[in-house]
């Protein structure tokens, strides 16, 4: 997948121009004090923050829990529920080497890998769902 920089070049110009120029309307100041809300499904999550696909082995954003691969699902699962959760101190400082697959362009610039990214429930619950209820409604086996 292409470098997600050359996608945000326009997008981080007019942040860091922001930051340096707060923009006054109707003599109202305003700062960017961050870089905002990321709302973006988990493939594009993980290619933006450069991180391990959504089913890899150590793949959950929110903490360190480390997957077991199902032989009979063929899935990678994550049963653990009492890991250490991730930080965005802990992402700078890559402290979960194999979680992270090199430097995102957004960290550079001072976004927030954890907190500032949100994560969507449709890729985490309905989709799976979805597709075994249909399967199931089916009669189609795995």
């Amino acid at each position: 997948m292409p470098d997600p920089a050359v996608y945000l070049k326009d997008f981080f110009n007019d942040m860091q121009n922001l930051r340096s120029n707060p923009m006054t309307v109707n003599s109202v100041t305003f700062e960017l004090k961050s870089s905002g809300i990321f709302v973006c499904d988990a493939p594009v999550r993980a290619c933006l923050k450069s991180i391990i696909s959504h089913c890899g082995y150590r793949s959950c954003e929110r903490c360190t829990v480390v997957g077991l691969y199902d032989s009979n699902s063929k899935h990678i699962c994550l049963l653990e529920t009492n890991c250490k959760l991730r930080t965005d101190e802990d992402f700078s400082k890559k402290s979960d080497i194999k979680h992270h697959q090199g430097t995102s362009a957004l960290e550079i610039v001072g976004t927030n890998m954890v907190s500032d990214f949100v994560l969507d429930q449709m890729h985490l619950c309905f989709l799976g769902v979805m597709k075994r209820l249909l399967s199931w409604w089916k009669g189609v086996k795995r």
